[in-house]
């Protein structure tokens, strides 16, 4: 039987824009029993003056979130992390209390940048400092970045200098639209990516459907770059090691090979 790895939910109640409610988090941890998730990496938002968690906040609302699983008797571990919405200077605050890395292990960081607008000024130096800094960031779903949709290509840099990239499920399924969903298709194509996760908030409007994406995505990876995807590299994340990187494709080299996994992919439901 399948076991799937959830690299990026927002399941922890009250603490950010994800559930309100233990019976709200009870619900969506159901749909993830339902698409076969045994293990989840917990990434409620840290953005200062609107979501002011810090790492003690995150793990207590992590280990109650264990509680809750046990209460229940849930087959589903899951992993403490947060996600940080880029800010100036964040690079002297990543070995503070009040950054939370991937299993607080100080090894890998999720970070977000706004969605709308041009590439911030301070994008390229943050990322820089952050690995001088001996972290490795993981950019948060960048194929709903504007500055990505319109030229997803500087990705290619990205990768090169040993940044890695998370791709949202619900991109991928056309659940942000049309452009985020050519996007994720670029970077899925072009082999620009590392890991994927539901970046779930709720059952009903961003709900966890990893096994949906699992399907498409496996139609088109080989067999060892699926397993590299959905379960070694997610495995890495919490494990305190490297992740995996799948050869990147040439633009040049890839139009006629992926037309058919266009079609299969997004074709009209």
């Amino acid at each position: 039987m399948i076991e799937l790895f959830d690299t990026h939910s927002h399941i922890i109640p009250n603490l950010d824009d994800g559930p309100d409610s233990e019976s709200e988090t009870l619900a969506m941890l159901e749909l993830y029993k339902i698409n076969r998730v045994t293990k989840i990496i917990c990434t409620p938002h840290i953005f200062p003056g609107l979501y002011n968690n810090d790492r003690s906040s995150i793990l207590e609302g992590v280990n109650r979130l264990k509680e809750l699983i046990s209460e229940h008797k849930l087959n589903i571990e899951v992993f403490p992390g947060s996600e940080v919405m880029a800010y100036f200077n964040l690079e002297k605050d990543v070995n503070t209390d009040k950054i939370l890395t991937i299993n607080d292990q100080n090894r890998f960081l999720f970070i977000e940048f706004p969605l709308a607008g041009v590439m911030p000024n301070f994008f390229e130096d943050l990322l820089f400092k952050i690995q001088i800094g001996g972290l490795t960031p993981v950019l948060s779903h960048p194929e709903r970045y504007s500055f990505i949709i319109k030229t997803p290509s500087k990705i290619y840099s990205m990768v090169n200098r040993d940044i890695c990239i998370q791709i949202n499920s619900g991109s991928i399924l056309g659940r942000f639209g049309k452009e985020v969903q050519k996007t994720a298709d670029f970077l899925i194509r072009h082999r620009l990516f590392h890991l994927i996760g539901t970046d779930a908030h709720s059952v009903n409007s961003r709900p966890p459907d990893l096994m949906e994406a699992y399907k498409k995505i496996s139609e088109y990876l080989t067999k060892e770059e699926t397993e590299i995807i959905f379960k070694k590299n997610p495995e890495a994340l919490v494990s305190n090691q490297g992740l995996f990187m799948l050869e990147p494709v040439p633009i040049d080299k890839s139009r006629k090979r992926f037309f058919g996994f266009l079609k299969k992919i997004f074709k009209p439901e």
